[in-house]
């Protein structure tokens, strides 16, 4: 990725512990039909940093899917 470059993941954030919500449920579903996850804020925000960039902001959407918006680390 360039290094003004920016990646933008749309994806259903798990809240924060302790909150209901209907991605709960699709986690559990994920982890059984394909040994996948769904993920928090700080998961992605971990990823990121893991490859070099940094988790800039999330933006809700009305639908039950979030846009992260990352780019390369300074």
């Amino acid at each position: 990725m360039a290094e003004a470059g920016r990646l933008l993941l749309v994806e259903r954030l798990i809240p924060p512990e302790g909150e209901a919500s209907e991605a709960k449920l699709g986690d559990l579903n994920m982890l059984v039909l394909t040994g996948g996850c769904e993920r928090t804020e700080a998961d992605y925000a971990g990823l990121l940093q893991a490859a070099g960039c940094e988790l800039v902001r999330v933006v809700p959407t009305r639908s039950p899917m979030s846009v992260l918006e990352a780019r390369t680390a300074p």
